[in-house]
């Protein structure tokens, strides 16, 4: 099981915050964070998914193909693995939103959270039609229906 200092050099290197992780989660913040793993002993499990794609030769790049499902992407400069639009392009089929900020890490919902919302609501305005929420392309029978997704925006 990690210690306590091998946490905190996660957060140092995964926040967008100059290797002082206490300027976007407080210290409280990244004791609790820690003491959930910890007193769970789910250190280990939760970091399986980088393991695997970097002993399977793809690194953090070998997403299964999504050819349908909406996805949204937005790249925080201090991500991990900062996921590059070719990449993006090539494993989802149904990109709905993408977009690059200027600041923020692997912990988006604590270090830049007023941007986190509104690229969430960006990401899923283009899901809504007339109040409703779209999966899928437009019904081609549909007179109020668009081609394009972007076009049924309705509060903007």
């Amino acid at each position: 099981m990690p210690r306590n200092d091998q946490y905190y050099d996660k957060f140092a290197e995964w926040t967008d915050s100059g290797g002082e992780p206490e300027k976007v989660p407080t210290y409280d913040e990244m004791l609790d964070a820690i003491s959930l793993y910890w007193l769970t002993g789910t250190g280990a499990s939760s970091s399986r998914l980088y393991w695997e794609g970097a002993h399977a030769g793809g690194g953090p790049f070998n997403a299964v193909s999504i050819p349908k499902v909406p996805v949204a992407v937005t790249v925080l400069p201090a991500e991990i693995y900062p996921a590059p639009r070719s990449w993006g392009e090539r494993t989802f089929g149904n990109i709905i939103h993408w977009n690059e900020v200027d600041k923020g890490g692997h912990f988006a919902a604590w270090e830049p959270p007023k941007l986190l919302a509104e690229e969430l609501r960006n990401a899923f305005r283009t899901l809504r039609w007339n109040g409703a929420v779209v999966w899928g392309p437009p019904d081609p029978g549909d007179p109020l229906a668009t081609t394009d997704v972007r076009d049924r925006r309705s509060d903007e």
